[in-house]
């Protein structure tokens, strides 16, 4: 698997894989929470916002 694909499967079925270079770290209600931990860390002091992603699962049936 790539580091920049997120695959979500149900079953044995998957999803057209979303592009995220993150870390998840965390999995609610069909939101999956990553963070851009390399860019954290060129500059931990003043991390900025913007490198939490939240990504909306599609749900399918």
């Amino acid at each position: 698997m790539e580091k920049t694909r997120m695959y979500v499967v149900k079953n044995t079925e998957c999803e057209e894989p979303i592009i995220n270079s993150g870390y998840i770290c965390s999995f609610k209600n069909l939101s999956v929470r990553t963070v851009l931990l390399d860019e954290i860390m060129k500059s931990p002091e003043n991390p900025n916002k913007c490198y939490v992603v939240d990504v909306e699962i599609k749900v399918f049936y």
